[in-house]
């Protein structure tokens, strides 16, 4: 029975209480998750439960004179693993306002770290009493679980419509369509506005000569890549106002149940997937952006965990440099690789999907690009016009047997300089006839292009 208290002495460390607040900040998330279920959530809690257990049972075992430095040990680690996401988030948008300067969260984790390390020396031998500190983490609980149930939105229903454009194309031979986001791609016309320089045009102009049908102006009804490519491959979802507001279960959900998917899967034809999204049960090439697929991810997506994992490639300990960037190694493969990764599919019924991060930060492709760590507009036009030629090579080497149609457009402009607006990117179609472009009037009404081709 001595024991039995002594576990659950509330003056001794509790792994429940620093994460209560932590699951209530993230109470929306977790009960309107596409996952959720009762018995999910309780197994999840239960496991929670366990680990406090098992936490306080080493400190109840080990010497006393660990007690200390053991219990801040489980205390720092859990205070970061819940919070140091959030608090990474707030000192980069911090430094980014007032400094204007990028810094990376594995910085600011790792400094956060070793003051954490620094003041664990000084008072790793004194004898220490939790109980304030637990009575701040359940007052603070408290008040999370309060201002959760004030601020607790009754998921909206509703699913946006989609507005689906029929488009008829002569289908005199069936080729495999190839679609090319190239993420954050401004309008050259609204960086000539800007610039004035002629050269801006060097790119759309070349492509024209080549047999492309290219719109320097297109529009896009999103500004977030998400919200993009969600609609785009459920046949614009955005014209429903209320679209732009929706959060990242329902956009979850519409990737993961992508009408375009199940449409072409219909007619038979292949999905190829080399993008950051899922597209319906095809899964992504690389995870770049992040959207729950599971229970315990919309539980965990804000924790340090993910965010460390989704960075360094699945833990990769060489993507702990502060220079390493899965972006990075995700566009030299697109790049450099995607062509011939292609030859090996023979079926002309196939729609392959391929992602470009560029020219969205981060501004590097080493060794050609180096990092600029401020992504202002005049390091945004650099990396613009670097992207520009490591496309034109890459769509060169698509174009040399006719063997696709190609599709190459930005999910939305450049959004960090008012000079610009962001619904304004760039387009460029390869294999299509006047007249069916023509029908397209946004990003998003591509997936109805892409239907029509089969």
């Amino acid at each position: 029975m001595k024991k039995i208290k002594a576990v659950l002495d509330f003056n001794k460390v509790s792994i429940i209480l620093i994460a209560i607040p932590y699951l209530f900040f993230n109470y929306e998330n977790i009960i309107q998750s596409n996952f959720f279920s009762l018995k999910k959530l309780i197994y999840f809690l239960t496991y929670l439960i366990l680990i406090d257990l098992f936490v306080k049972f080493i400190i109840f075992k080990i010497d006393k004179k660990l007690h200390t430095p053991i219990s801040l040990f489980f205390i720092i680690i859990s205070i970061i693993f819940f919070y140091g996401y959030y608090f990474s988030i707030y000192l980069q948008h911090f430094i980014i306002d007032h400094l204007r300067l990028t810094i990376r969260g594995r910085i600011i984790i790792g400094f956060s770290l070793g003051i954490l390390f620094i003041s664990f020396l000084f008072i790793k031998n004194k004898k220490i009493n939790y109980k304030y500190l637990n009575i701040f983490l359940l007052l603070f609980g408290i008040i999370t679980i309060v201002k959760s149930i004030i601020d607790f939105k009754v998921l909206n229903k509703e699913y946006s419509k989609s507005s689906f454009i029929k488009i008829n194309i002569i289908k005199d031979s069936i080729k495999p369509v190839i679609l090319i986001i190239s993420d954050e791609y401004s309008s050259p016309n609204s960086l000539y506005q800007i610039y004035k320089d002629s050269s801006i045009f060097e790119f759309s102009n070349g492509l024209v000569k080549d047999g492309w049908i290219v719109n320097n102006h297109f529009f896009s009804n999103d500004i977030s890549t998400i919200h993009s490519l969600s609609s785009m491959f459920n046949f614009n979802l955005s014209l429903n106002k209320k679209f732009k507001n929706k959060g990242i279960n329902y956009l979850s959900e519409q990737l993961l149940n992508a009408k375009i998917a199940d449409s072409l899967l219909n007619k038979k034809v292949k999905l190829l997937n080399f993008g950051i999204f899922h597209i319906g049960k095809m899964p992504y090439f690389k995870r770049l952006y992040f959207y729950p697929t599971t229970f315990t991810e919309s539980i965990m997506m804000n924790s340090i965990y993910y965010a460390i994992k989704y960075n360094t490639e699945g833990l990769n300990i060489n993507g702990l440099a502060s220079s390493y960037y899965t972006m990075e190694l995700h566009n030299k493969f697109i790049l450099n690789k995607l062509v011939d990764t292609l030859k090996a599919n023979s079926n002309p019924k196939s729609f392959i999907y391929a992602h470009l991060y560029m020219p969205h930060s981060p501004l590097q492709y080493e060794p050609y690009f180096s990092f600029r760590r401020n992504n202002s507009l005049v390091n945004y036009k650099a990396y613009w016009d670097f992207t520009n030629k490591e496309l034109y090579t890459l769509l060169r080497n698509l174009m040399k047997e006719n063997k696709y149609k190609i599709i190459l457009t930005g999910d939305h402009g450049y959004r960090n300089d008012k000079q610009i607006n962001p619904q304004y990117t760039f387009s460029a179609f390869y294999g299509f006839n006047k007249e069916s472009i023509a029908e397209i009037k946004s990003v998003q009404d591509l997936g109805s292009l892409i239907y029509s081709c089969y």
